[in-house]
Formats: C-alpha cells, sequence, structure tokens
C-alpha cells in the first residue's frame, strides 16, 4: 500500500530534496575545484623582439600593420588534396615568426619578418629555419631574415622590404646582416 501513495505524488517532496542537495554538493565541487594550470605571460615578445618592433614600426610608418609572434599555420595553409595533409600541417602548428607586415587597409599578407639570434646557429634551430625558408619560398611568400642588433639600418630594412615587395617571383628570402 505504501507504493501506491509514493505513485500518488508523495515523491515530489523527496526528489526535490535529493535534487537540491546534489545541485548545491555539485555547485560546492565547482566552486573548491583545482583551476587550469595556466599563468600570464609577462610579454609576448623578448626584450631583443620588442627593441626590434619598435624600430621596425618607425622604419614602416603608416604603410605597413606590423603583427609580432605569428603562428605560420595562421599564414600558410597546406594545399588541399596532399597526400598527409595532417602532418604537414603539424610541422607548421607550433612554429611562429617573429613578425608579420600586412596591407594597412585589407591586412594581406605582405611580408614575414624572422630575427636571428645567436640561438638560430644550434643544429636543431638550422634545421627549423631550412624548413621554414623553404616552407615560405614555396608558399610565394616573402620572408626577411634578419641578424639581431643592438640597432638595425633602417634605409636597409626598408630596402629589403620594398625589394620583396617587387621581386614577387625571384628570391623569396632575404637576408640581412
Amino acid at each position: 500500500m505504501d507504493w501506491i501513495i509514493i505513485a500518488n505524488g508523495d515523491w515530489l517532496v523527496p526528489l526535490i530534496v535529493i535534487l537540491a542537495i546534489a545541485l548545491v554538493f555539485f555547485l560546492f565541487l565547482l566552486r573548491t575545484g583545482t583551476s587550469f594550470p595556466y599563468e600570464k605571460i609577462d610579454s609576448i615578445c623578448t626584450r631583443t623582439e620588442l627593441r626590434f618592433y619598435k624600430q621596425l614600426k618607425e622604419i614602416v610608418g603608416s604603410d605597413f600593420v606590423v603583427f609580432g609572434k605569428i603562428r605560420i599555420a595562421d599564414l600558410l595553409k597546406v594545399k588541399k588534396g596532399t597526400h598527409k595533409r595532417m602532418s604537414w600541417q603539424n610541422k607548421i602548428n607550433c612554429k611562429h615568426i617573429d613578425f608579420v607586415l600586412c596591407h594597412p587597409e585589407s591586412l594581406e599578407l605582405l611580408v614575414a619578418i624572422e630575427l636571428d639570434d645567436k640561438s638560430h646557429e644550434r643544429e636543431e634551430r638550422i634545421r627549423r629555419d631550412e624548413f621554414v625558408n623553404q616552407a615560405f619560398e614555396d608558399a610565394r611568400f616573402p620572408i626577411l631574415r634578419i641578424k639581431t642588433n643592438e640597432e638595425y639600418d633602417g634605409a636597409k630594412i626598408r630596402s629589403a622590404i620594398d625589394k620583396a615587395l617587387q621581386e614577387k617571383n625571384k628570391n623569396w628570402v632575404i637576408h640581412i646582416e
């Protein structure tokens, strides 16, 4: 006979109490749960990159928009129908370029810039740079490779940018000492 009483609607109050307790418990777990293991990075670039960025902004003025630390996968894409497409995509997903110059109105990608400090003399870095150079060359996207320095020759850099934009069918990788 007790089951008939529960079937007539007396089960609603115990169910609401159980759901309320479960909800409070769940909210407690969410509130006291562990947070993600991330923390903010102080700056998007190194001191050397920041020094170059400031000089680059002076060199290009309003002719270009300068973006820093751009993933190569945001600049290049793997051609459709490529054999082992995901393997090629994975090769560019975690690599980045130091700076990219874009058209100020359309944000069309125009020239990539990579600063080469002493780390680029290490063997694994040399292989990475060779891969990046070949990828940009095959994509027909000009890349300037500039040795890091305390001061940069603005006229030389501007000339290299202009050359990269004019010679789009010749030299895709331009080195500046």
